[in-house]
């Protein structure tokens, strides 16, 4: 599986800049030249963005530039599984020249899976993933690609299954305890997706003896007690970790969560306050934080929050609308109407069905002005 997180990279200045030269060259139909990997990624930024015309138009240009190249006809080869077309998807899968590529095996393995042949995908993925001069680190790898790819089809006994027999094989082979801790450290997730909570807490537990100024495995045991529903106890596992070290940014955010979970709004915008003074996720604390302040009647707080995760990310983040909604909101709060309109006309173009809108339209368009706003200029 590919280890490019793809909705990270459409934020960097690095594709932006890629997707802005495409773009000018399919305009002005002047000549540039693009490897097979960049046109790849410009395809499944169109089919996140559901533009599939886009998407098939930037693989055939890679196809026609560079043939037989490996990224493209993946891509396409999914494409027709996805369509529901596994005889052409093996057909294309079985025209790349290089069938021992890691990608091509996971490829194989997928469709194998889409059949309901996933005895067979576990066993492949097996046999020709791992190698015997394989770190642990790489065996790691190879490890929690497979179980993302069975979690991605619901295949959760395959998954566990996987993640048990690694960590079964770490301890025979005496691995290092860093390196045992990151196998069981999977299992563990894997408990997790299944709600089985307390097997994860166990897991930790044991970990924690062996290894107590572990402060990741503090963080991840926070976060196990997060997703059990215990907020009290996560509270307190991240506490620890921030005691160990003050490099756990997240572990700020996390605590305001639970004190948001709680109720207890007060530290919860304190903690929220200090995750973003710490630069952690800056557009998700800034969010949340904007939110809860929505909540409490801070709108002038609320707008500077939301306002800044609005302009990090503008309308890619999946809030956007949210985000949008409520700056309105908090507008005509604070009788700022040309702004609550100027913001009520983004909100209206994402979702324009939203029934909200409708009360709010009412509120601050009580003459159902229509007329077009010109854009303002904030300082």
């Amino acid at each position: 599986m590919s280890e490019k997180d793809y909705f990270a990279y459409f934020e960097t200045p690095e594709f932006k800049e890629l997707l802005t030269r495409y773009e000018a060259m399919r305009t002005c139909s002047a000549g540039a030249y693009f490897d097979a990997e960049e046109l790849t990624d410009i395809a499944e930024y169109y089919a996140t963005h559901t533009d599939m015309k886009k998407a098939n138009e930037a693989i055939d240009y890679a196809l026609t530039m560079h043939p037989g190249s490996t990224d493209p006809l993946i891509f396409k080869a999914r494409n027709h599984m996805l369509d529901g077309n596994l005889e052409e998807a093996y057909r294309t899968a079985e025209s790349i020249p290089d069938q021992e590529d890691r990608e091509v095996i996971f490829l194989y393995a997928e469709l194998m899976i889409n059949e309901g042949r996933t005895e067979e995908a576990k066993q492949l993925m097996k046999g020709r993933l791992y190698k015997e001069d394989d770190t642990p680190k790489e065996r790691h790898q190879t490890t929690q690609d497979i179980i993302e790819l069975f979690y991605d089809y619901s295949c959760a006994n395959e998954a566990t299954q996987i993640a048990e027999e690694e960590a079964q094989l770490a301890q025979e082979r005496g691995w290092k305890r860093k390196d045992l801790h990151s196998t069981f450290d999977v299992l563990a997730g894997c408990h997790i997706n299944e709600k089985r909570f307390g097997k994860a807490v166990d897991i930790y537990n044991q970990l924690l003896d062996e290894a107590p100024y572990d402060a990741n495995l503090w963080m991840r045991l926070g976060e196990t007690y997060c997703s059990a529903g215990n907020p009290n106890k996560a509270i307190d596992a991240f506490n620890y970790a921030l005691a160990i070290s003050q490099d756990y940014k997240e572990a700020y955010y996390r605590i305001g969560k639970c004190f948001h979970v709680l109720g207890n709004y007060k530290e919860a915008l304190q903690y929220y306050s200090r995750s973003i003074d710490k630069q952690f996720a800056p557009t998700l604390s800034n969010y949340t934080c904007g939110m809860l302040e929505v909540k409490m009647g801070l709108y002038p707080e609320a707008i500077r929050h939301l306002r800044k995760a609005y302009e990090l990310t503008g309308d890619m983040m999946p809030n956007s609308f949210q985000i949008l909604y409520n700056l309105a909101l908090c507008y005509a709060e604070t009788n700022e109407i040309d702004r609550a309109r100027h913001f009520y006309k983004k909100a209206e173009e994402l979702m324009p069905t939203y029934e909200g809108l409708l009360i709010l339209k009412a509120r601050i368009m009580p003459n159902d002005e229509e007329e077009s706003l010109p854009p303002l200029l904030f300082n």
